[in-house]
């Protein structure tokens, strides 16, 4: 009689929960009944649905990825880490996302020390000037011609660099006045 009550009690219990065949349900039935009558059936209906929404899971960490990736910014990037911190993708999204944020620090700063040297307002004889007192210097600025190249910026690095001043490959007033007084100063010693 009592193994008949516990039949009828599981039975009702899974008409109330399994049977619907919901995650909610199923795990209800189980936790309550996890020998029952029905728990192999729960079981594998549970295991099912698990196996659903990995999938599920896994298309839409997927799904996010493959958007990140086609807008290649770090907010696209961010975006997916924020939806998917754990993700399949998270580590190469933070990667990418910082390195997209360095791009574009170093492109600001760029275009600061540009702006600065701009501002300066060096004409063509000072500015070849500069270029021979680099060359002066050991630092081969290229041609000494009043245009500053890439060979230019690299000099003006290495300078910049070698005396503790931002290394920017452009000019600023720091760097003019340091490099005029390094002109001065071996000129006096002469």
């Amino acid at each position: 009689r009592q193994r008949q009550a516990a039949e009828a009690a599981d039975r009702a219990f899974w008409e109330e929960t399994g049977a619907r065949g919901d995650e909610a349900g199923l795990r209800a039935y189980l936790e309550r009944h996890p020998e029952g009558l029905f728990a192999r059936t729960a079981a594998e209906r549970l295991q099912r649905i698990e196996a659903d929404n990995r999938a599920e899971a896994e298309a839409a960490d997927r799904a996010a990825w493959d958007a990140a990736r086609r807008a290649d910014t770090a907010a696209g990037y961010g975006d997916y880490i924020e939806a998917f911190p754990q993700g399949r993708f998270a580590a190469e999204a933070r990667a990418r996302r910082d390195a997209l944020l360095a791009q574009a620090a170093q492109s600001e700063g760029r275009a600061q020390a540009r702006a600065a040297e701009e501002a300066l307002g060096l004409n063509a004889l000072t500015r070849r000037v500069l270029e021979q007192r680099l060359a002066g210097l050991g630092l081969d600025p290229g041609a000494v011609d009043g245009t500053f190249d890439g060979d230019t910026r690299r000099a003006l690095r290495a300078y910049q660099r070698d005396r503790g001043l931002g290394a920017t490959g452009f000019l600023d007033e720091g760097t003019l006045v340091r490099l005029l007084a390094d002109t001065l100063e071996q000129a006096l010693e002469r």
